[in-house]
């Protein structure tokens, strides 16, 4: 099986060549009517619902246009770039397809893959962008992508009703990380799955790390990894990857099978605790509970680890929250906990709403800093529908648009004029905490780094997680980084 560095060289290696033959057979002047061909890895059941209204809306707006979307299986793209670089090297790009930012966004322009859309950004539209999140659609500053939302990365979800059958209270502000190992260890004395975990999606087991890594190294740390100054083989990767793996020792047979959607699936079920990843997984688990019919204090449904990817690689930053008319309950976890956890009312800032017992709050250690994932959509430079793919991404730009798709996904605009009022408390907070706090770029979702970098991250990670060995992972990332994979300007 090729691994997604061989698949991202692949596929800037087709990119390169396809583009220089389109380049001479270009001709026919792009139109605003007809089809489009918009790919994009959005398939569970919270990503495919958010996508329909990004399309309805640009179908709508657009009279005499249509999208034909392809829709590819797979975390975080790992089968899409399959899908991508054969199109590509067949000369049949998609006219517009669904990109990470970062250096994501770099690798597409420096294989000549996308095109320019520095046009659709006007002052206006600048001015109402926080300035990391243009910055990570730019490329010697033009831009080459459009941001539709971001979600924070470094989140903590667990089951209100599994933590209160253990005794133990819901997590809030100063959470630490020994208090909630404290807590794994009480639920694993209870006979419950401690953590769940999407062991099929290197994104999972990669971004679990991630936020470990950011609550062992803080902001100063992230600003040397970002700047290619980081020491891979120091002494606080050692204690990140030591915590990281008691973590997965919590963590059971079944999650290693399972999908990161699977995993928010036995969460909202309560087969587990915890879960971590990006707040995607936050909405996923509302959005599956609310299509079983499940209620608070449900019992674990079976069968829930079926479909897993033929590649392991990142999920889409994605996710569907709860109902903007939900309100946030109330602390009810009056228990003495079995560690010293702070009292439930300190977890407002990410309840659980409706049906779901599913509640969020910041990854411990991580508190006042936000670890983004942005979601855009970039254009072919060979598409002979230039008008067309234009008006898909203004559409992807707009503050209204932008509201009504955060409202399915569970995201946060990135518009800073977008209405949030409608919108759950918890993306209400996460909108401020994108705007007020730290933000910082993913690793995991390709922003800092290279693609082949990311992919050296993920192949380091899970060999850590069989051989818990500290040199291996250092030895893979140094190669990456000794092969000119390293920061984002390699």
């Amino acid at each position: 099986m090729t691994t997604l560095r061989q698949r991202v060289v692949a596929l800037l290696t087709a990119a390169t060549t396809a583009l220089a033959i389109t380049a001479c057979s270009g001709g026919s002047t792009p139109t605003a009517n007809g089809s489009i061909d918009v790919l994009s890895w959005w398939t569970s059941t919270s990503e495919s619902s958010a996508l329909n209204v990004l399309v309805d809306r640009y179908e709508k707006q657009n009279p005499g246009t249509s999208v034909d979307e392809t829709a590819v299986v797979g975390g975080g793209g790992s089968q899409a770039h399959v899908v991508l670089a054969t199109r590509i090297a067949h000369g049949d790009p998609p006219d517009v397809w669904q990109s990470l930012v970062g250096g994501n966004i770099t690798a597409w322009h420096n294989a000549g893959a996308v095109g320019d859309v520095s046009s659709l950004f006007t002052d206006e539209v600048k001015a109402q962008l926080p300035e990391n999140v243009l910055s990570s659609v730019s490329v010697d500053g033009k831009q080459y992508a459009a941001p539709l939302s971001a979600h924070r990365a470094n989140v903590l979800m667990y089951n209100r009703d599994v933590l209160k059958g253990a005794g133990i209270a819901e997590p809030g502000e100063g959470y630490t990380l020994d208090q909630f190992l404290a807590d794994l260890d009480a639920l694993k004395a209870k006979g419950t799955t401690p953590l769940c975990i999407g062991g099929a999606d290197s994104i999972s087991t990669a971004g679990l790390f991630e936020a470990v890594l950011l609550a062992t190294v803080g902001k100063e740390g992230w600003e040397r990894i970002e700047a290619d100054r980081f020491d891979w083989s120091g002494q606080e990767v050692q204690t990140a990857l030591n915590t990281f793996g008691r973590l997965i020792d919590y963590t059971d047979a079944t999650g290693k099978n399972n999908t990161w959607s699977e995993a928010s699936g036995r969460l909202a079920a309560g087969e587990c605790g915890f879960y971590q990843m990006n707040d995607s997984a936050f909405a996923e688990s509302t959005a599956l509970n609310d299509d079983s019919g499940a209620t608070a204090g449900a019992a674990p449904s079976a069968g829930t680890d079926t479909d897993t990817p033929s590649s392991a690689a990142p999920s889409a930053g994605t996710n569907v929250d709860t109902p903007s008319s939900a309100a946030p309950s109330a602390g009810t976890n009056v228990d003495t906990p079995s560690s010293a956890a702070p009292s439930a009312s300190a977890s407002a800032d990410a309840p659980s709403t409706g049906a779901s017992p599913v509640a969020a709050t910041v990854f411990p250690g991580t508190e006042g800093m936000f670890l983004m994932v942005v979601d855009s959509f970039v254009a072919s430079s060979s598409t002979d529908n230039r008008d067309s793919a234009n008006a898909f991404l203004t559409t992807a730009l707009d503050p209204q648009v932008e509201t009504d798709f955060c409202k399915v996904k569970g995201c946060v605009p990135v518009r800073n004029d977008a209405d949030v009022s409608s919108l759950t408390p918890y993306q209400q907070q996460t909108a401020d905490a994108l705007r007020s706090q730290t933000v910082l770029n993913s690793i995991s979702y390709g922003e800092v780094i290279s693609p082949a970098m990311q992919d050296g991250f993920f192949q380091a990670v899970k060999d850590y997680i069989s051989t818990r060995d500290a040199a291996s992972f250092n030895r893979i990332l140094t190669e990456r980084l000794n092969e000119g994979a390293g920061g984002p300007n390699h």
